[in-house]
């Protein structure tokens, strides 16, 4: 946790928009029990979903909607990992990452 802390932190000093998606309630609750958040480092970066994630994003930025032209103003990364998935069609890849 420690580790995860110290990341989240050097990527809100660099101005990265975080936004963490596919964890469990359950997580968030330990988290809450551990003292991981303070400040900096908000439950409101946590979303249930991914699409959670992207209409809170849409919404905060509106502007990305609006015209066509200026879709390059916001590049979302987006990290989904499966661990153990035996879905996965390539087994050597950790996950799979997508650009909007």
């Amino acid at each position: 946790m420690n580790g995860l802390k110290t990341l989240l932190k050097e990527l809100i000093r660099v101005e990265v928009e975080i936004y963490i998606v596919a964890c469990d309630s359950y997580i968030l609750e330990k988290l809450h029990n551990c003292c991981f958040f303070d400040d900096e480092i908000q439950p409101s970066m946590f979303f249930l979903t991914l699409h959670d994630a992207m209409l809170h994003i849409l919404e905060k930025h509106p502007e990305s909607t609006e015209k066509k032209s200026d879709y390059e103003k916001i590049l979302t990364a987006v990290t989904v990992l499966h661990p153990g998935s035996l879905r996965s069609r390539d087994k050597n890849a950790p996950g799979l990452e997508t650009k909007f």
